[in-house]
């Protein structure tokens, strides 16, 4: 059986993985494209969400609100994300 390590402060911490399972190296995953841009996902989202409500029945005008987002190491598109939420935050304003 095989053994895999992982770094962790300087030293190697080995392991193994079960005899069944299928390891791949250096997959290249199919990439689709996107025919929406960020913003129209992010608004279709807020109109549309999954498994909660809509914004205008989870927020009121008297509501105060913080938007945190991630720091510039990350590659998230945040502009295009946070026009589309202040968009829709600014209706119900």
């Amino acid at each position: 059986m095989e053994q895999y390590f992982l770094w962790d402060k300087g030293q190697k911490i080995f392991f193994q993985l079960p005899e069944t399972w299928q390891v791949l190296n250096n997959v290249v995953l199919e990439s689709t494209r996107v025919e929406k841009t960020v913003y129209q996902m992010v608004s279709e989202s807020i109109a549309n969400p999954i498994g909660t409500l809509p914004f205008q029945e989870m927020i009121k005008p008297t509501d105060k609100m913080v938007i945190i987002v991630d720091d510039f190491a990350r590659p998230t598109p945040k502009q295009e994300i946070l026009k589309s939420l202040i968009g829709h935050l600014k209706k119900f304003a």
